[in-house]
């Protein structure tokens, strides 16, 4: 299992968790609790589409008999011998809510037990280990088991502190971070899954995790990612300038009065500042298979200038699919190519020639013509 496929198996067992909390959490007049009893694989449905932001359901519950803790007698031996807890297994033992969770946690360890990241043992597979326990009272609660995998989850906090919130994109929301550890500086981005069915949620990470194996000065590479309560993280290189800032830094420097010519110093610069980003898109798109970056726009080429590496531009952005994500940006509007704007399904690179057009208009202070507007 690789670390995109482990973190979208934490996901579902975070629902099922949920899911079976909420039985055993049951009370009315006459019961407090259901037990399943029965929790398998055949019994964990998984929605197409996300409903109320879950798609897990546990079924079957119905042919399980509503407990109360003052009983004695419960029905033993009855369920499936894979999943079943040694207590269940044999008939005059009493058993608890816990045999629902020796059941969950076979069921889930079938995909996620023994996984090791870095040559080390995953939290996870402790919190497994401690469900499939066999004296029942070893074993953990829901709620428990909840509250230790939440320390799995929450990466993003416990990991990094907040500097500053950078920007908000078609994509999602973009801060400034320190890792707590080594105080390195990065960016992460942070993109709301709302709206994306499983399919699609696994279509986007399977992207983004062949994205990250690429290298190169022309992009703002990848350091990781990672799923987090139906957000995606990306972590990437922090870069303070964009092209958006170079071209107001640049109309202020020269001195010169908007729609006036430039001088020879201002042309050239502009010159450079063009042709370093006009390489950047042709780097994507000559890769095998190509990349159509179709979000091109002055914030997303970032200038870096790191000591032994020659100053110039690197794009971002590049990873998103934008048929998968459909949230509107105003600001991006005036760089959207006709046939984007128009849902075309027939997208080619072209569409980021449109891109790179208006943004030589800007970056060369040339005046927009009425019928290209």
């Amino acid at each position: 299992m690789n670390l995109i496929e482990y973190f979208i198996s934490c996901e579902i067992f975070k629902e099922l968790l949920e899911c079976v909390q909420y039985l055993h959490e049951y009370k009315d007049h006459f019961v407090s609790q259901i037990i399943h009893r029965d929790l398998k694989p055949d019994n964990i449905l998984i929605a197409e589409n996300a409903r109320e932001g879950r798609f897990v359901r546990i079924c079957d519950f119905g042919l399980a008999a509503l407990h109360n803790y003052l009983n004695p007698n419960h029905t033993g031996g009855v369920g499936t011998v894979r999943y079943m807890a040694p207590e269940v297994r044999i008939s005059h033992l009493k058993y608890t809510n816990k045999c629902d969770i020796y059941s969950l946690g076979m069921t889930t360890g079938n995909n996620l037990k023994h996984l090791e990241i870095n040559g080390e043992i995953t939290k996870m597979e402790i919190i497994l280990d401690s469900m499939c326990e066999v004296m029942p009272y070893k074993r953990p609660d829901c709620s428990h088991a909840k509250l230790n995998f939440t320390e799995i989850e929450n990466t993003y906090f416990s990991s990094f502190e907040e500097l500053e919130f950078i920007g908000k994109g078609l994509y999602g929301y973009v801060c400034k971070v320190r890792n707590k550890s080594t105080n390195d500086i990065y960016a992460i981005k942070m993109i709301e899954l709302t709206g994306l069915n499983y399919d699609k949620t696994q279509q986007l990470l399977n992207e983004l995790g062949k994205l990250k194996q690429i290298t190169s000065n022309y992009i703002i590479e990848l350091n990781d990612l990672w799923l987090e309560s139906k957000i995606i993280y990306i972590r990437m290189e922090y870069f303070a300038i964009n092209l958006r800032d170079c071209i107001h830094q640049k109309q202020q420097e020269s001195d010169r009065q908007p729609g006036h010519v430039m001088d020879v110093s201002e042309y050239f610069t502009s010159y450079h500042i063009f042709k370093n980003i006009l390489e950047c898109v042709q780097y994507l798109h000559e890769l095998n298979p190509q990349i159509i970056h179709k979000n091109i726009k002055p914030e997303n080429f970032l200038f870096y200038n790191k000591p032994g590496h020659k100053p110039g531009f690197k794009i971002s952005d590049f990873y998103i699919n934008c048929n998968m994500m459909k949230n509107s940006d105003d600001n991006s509007m005036i760089y959207t190519s006709p046939e984007l704007l128009s849902e075309c399904d027939n997208i080619t690179f072209h569409t980021d020639i449109y891109s790179l057009g208006v943004i030589a208009q800007e970056i060369f202070d040339c005046k927009f013509e009425d019928d290209i507007k």
